[in-house]
């Protein structure tokens, strides 16, 4: 049922952004301030606890990589709504999880598929008044992830028959589940209505998921002389 779950996430992924063009086209036409942010970083290689059994990203997976996108919607003079977008990947390193001995076999040989992570969420951020430079923010939300996790096929050969081999695979069902967005940034101007965005964020479901990244991104302020 999860990966059926999962297979839903393309079409998820053009509802979302088609919801978020037409509420960049309204929000720019009705509201008097907006900023339109896009962003790449790094995360940690785990999605998981460490000291649970599941924790398969801390072993196999080199950090990630992400790409994301966001809307800031102007609610009052320090405080903006916004819906996010984002992409991690994750690429196979090397199996090492521990493993249950076998004295009659080894492990010859181990591949693995890539790993991804979508996550969408709302935020909210209070943004320290324009007087203060560089601009400082506190954010917090929630957000659903979708897990797409690579299996790894174990190639094993007998100590006693060098011809003897077989092969198994572990399968990683990804899951989807809310999570709560904290984070902290700076918003440095650069050049009129164009600023730096720096930004540093956690999230977690409480309970077996938790992730960190950081971000750095440019953000184009729409409607306003300045950014």
């Amino acid at each position: 049922m999860e990966n059926e779950n999962i297979s839903l996430f393309p079409k998820c992924a053009v509802i979302v952004l088609i919801a978020l063009l037409f509420g960049l086209i309204a929000n720019s036409l009705c509201f008097a301030q907006s900023y339109f942010l896009v962003y790449s970083g790094i995360n940690s290689p785990s999605a998981v606890l460490p000291n649970e059994s599941s924790g398969f990203l801390n072993f196999n997976w080199d950090k990630g990589i992400n790409l994301g996108v966001s809307i800031y919607f102007k609610i009052t003079n320090n405080i903006y709504f916004s819906p996010n977008f984002e992409y991690n990947y994750y690429k196979y390193n090397s199996f090492n999880e521990p493993l249950i001995t076998i004295p009659e076999v080894n492990l010859k040989a181990a591949e693995g598929e890539d790993s991804h992570i979508y996550r969408i969420s709302l935020e909210t951020r209070y943004i320290t008044p324009k007087q203060v430079k560089p601009q400082l923010y506190l954010l917090t939300g929630f957000g659903y992830v979708f897990e797409d996790i690579g299996n790894i096929r174990l190639h094993w050969e007998s100590m006693f028959d060098p011809d003897c081999e077989f092969e198994t695979e572990r399968k990683y069902n990804g899951k989807n589940y809310l999570v709560h967005t904290l984070g902290i940034g700076l918003k440095i101007s650069v050049y009129r209505k164009i600023a730096l965005n720096i930004e540093a964020k956690y999230f977690t479901n409480y309970k077996d998921r938790f992730q960190n990244s950081l971000n750095i991104g440019l953000l184009y302020s729409f409607n306003s002389p300045r950014s």
